[in-house]
């Protein structure tokens, strides 16, 4: 009997039954379009030892693939020794690199403006995958098998594993135990204490970047981190904030996320006690971003969640806004999350500021809170009543008729001058919305319509004594100084107030 002849999926790198044109392991069809010329074929060889199955831009389970990271990722099978793998290929088509172009040959096509940025990149592709190369046999962390340079790029091979992501698991079974929730949370600090002994930092932890191997298993899950350190490719943070994108930002310490202040251990503590509150709770933390503009964080136990003490007090700590009262390495986290006792930390003076900070001033945000909930609806209603006073020319007393007669030009102007307070009063509701949401340019327009609040007189008055024909003097009084005067202090006092809250306004 002639024996059987087998395919090799390309989906899952399995081998199969070839009388079967669909994987019987993952479902993969032996004729499915190769649609994206960028990617290479299935079946393309690296280093003439590399099989390249399947690959995808896009977010894969168990791969940890994210939107817009300039790479592209694929099975692999290794001929030599038979083990599966993850292939991942440097490849920037879009951003400040913007370099990559496949070429009929495999190659990629570089930008010659780009050329000195994309090598930039392409070398620390491989200096971190030297880095983690150190790490063979450490458990929880994905192992490098190989690096290299070919067409043109970057590859870095690391060996797949079946399992699922943490996230993927607790869609699939909701909140977890303490227990098992401390096991994780402690098996993945103790891997990211193994990473920062071979100089990786920034881990940049999320639900989607842990791999649980044994779903099944029921008293011990085992995990393994991979793709972590600025999702494995670097992505310039100019381009992040010109395109909007951000990760997911509950996992995302404030001063990362914020960018400004300096980061270390502290901000993966606060991403791993955010992954270790999922868990327990069934529910992500708050955007770190809306926690800086005003805290709701509920506690565990305010969730109705079964929590000892010790654990919630130390998973707390490590989820403090303020860098200073934060759990400051992982060690630390670790020893207060299997502590028998554990206390607060200490609450540091003054709020957080965007650069991780604190101000001792009472202003903080409160100033912002007086303009957007007093200031703004005041001006608003103020200026409606001031239009109404000029467009019926109430402000001349009873002499708007003798005023008009005399001076033809002035109902017209005072009509204008109406119209234009009118509109100010809408901009005052349309700008509250826009500060209260934290909108991208809001200060800039809030800063505007003061500006026009406090010249608005001044060009009244000028228009006024131009139609009357006599000096502005005559018609300037101290209450019209006093108020041009206050008004520029304030553009002053507000311009520096939103300059330093600059990064607060985002969306």
């Amino acid at each position: 009997m002639a024996d059987k002849e087998i395919r090799l999926c390309m989906g899952c790198m399995r081998e199969y039954d070839r009388q079967y044109e669909v994987c019987p392991y993952c479902g993969y069809w032996v004729n499915t379009p190769h649609e994206d010329e960028s990617i290479l074929s299935p079946g393309t060889m690296l280093r003439g030892r590399y099989i390249v199955g399947q690959g995808t831009r896009g977010y894969r389970d168990g791969m940890g693939l994210i939107d817009c990271v300039p790479k592209i990722v694929y099975m692999g099978l290794d001929c030599v020794s038979g083990k599966r793998l993850c292939v991942e290929e440097y490849f920037p088509d879009e951003g400040p690199v913007d370099a990559a172009e496949r070429t009929q040959r495999k190659g990629l096509s570089v930008n010659p403006e780009n050329a000195e940025s994309f090598e930039k990149e392409l070398q620390s592709v491989l200096d971190y995958a030297k880095q983690a190369g150190q790490l063979q046999g450490v458990n929880g962390i994905v192992q490098v098998c190989d690096f290299f340079r070919e067409n043109g790029t970057a590859y870095v091979l690391t060996e797949y594993r079946d399992g699922i992501s943490l996230g993927k698991y607790c869609r699939l079974h909701g909140s977890i135990s303490e227990n098992m929730a401390l096991d994780i949370t402690i098996q993945v600090a103790s891997a990211v204490i193994k990473l920062y002994q071979v100089g990786i930092q920034s881990v940049n932890l999320d639900m989607n970047c842990i791999r649980i191997l044994n779903p099944d298993g029921a008293d011990h899950l085992t995990i393994e981190l991979f793709d972590f350190g600025d999702y494995c490719f670097r992505i310039d943070r100019k381009y992040l904030d010109m395109i909007d994108i951000m990760p997911p930002s509950s996992y995302v310490a404030p001063e990362r996320c914020l960018g400004k202040s300096e980061r270390g251990p502290w901000t993966d503590v606060y991403a791993l006690a955010a992954v270790c509150y999922k868990l327990i709770t069934g529910v992500a933390p708050e955007d770190s971003r809306e926690r800086v503009r005003e805290d709701h964080l509920k506690k565990p136990s305010e969730r109705g969640m079964e929590i000892s003490q010790p654990v919630e007090t130390a998973l707390m700590n490590a989820l403090r806004l303020k860098v200073e009262e934060r759990t400051r390495t992982m060690e630390e986290f670790i020893r207060e999350l299997t502590a028998e006792e554990v206390a607060e930390h200490p609450v540091t003076t003054g709020e957080f500021l965007t650069n991780g900070e604190t101000e001792n001033s009472e202003r903080g945000m409160k100033w912002f809170k007086f303009i957007i909930w007093f200031q703004l609806f005041a001006s608003a209603i103020v200026g409606m009543l001031s239009a109404m006073v000029y467009m019926k020319g109430l402000h001349h007393g009873g002499s708007a008729a003798l005023v008009y007669s005399l001076f033809g030009g002035m109902k017209t102007l005072d009509r204008l001058v109406g119209s234009v307070m009118f509109v100010e009063a809408v901009a005052c509701i349309v700008v509250r919305q826009k500060l209260a949401g934290f909108r991208k340019g809001a200060p800039a327009m809030y800063l505007t319509i003061g500006a026009v609040t406090t010249f608005l007189p001044i060009v009244y008055l000028t228009l006024a004594a131009w139609v009357m024909r006599v000096s502005i003097l005559t018609l300037l009084n101290s209450s019209v100084l006093t108020s041009v005067i206050t008004g520029v202090v304030l553009l002053a006092v507000n311009a520096v107030y939103f300059a330093n809250r600059a990064d607060l306004f985002v969306n």
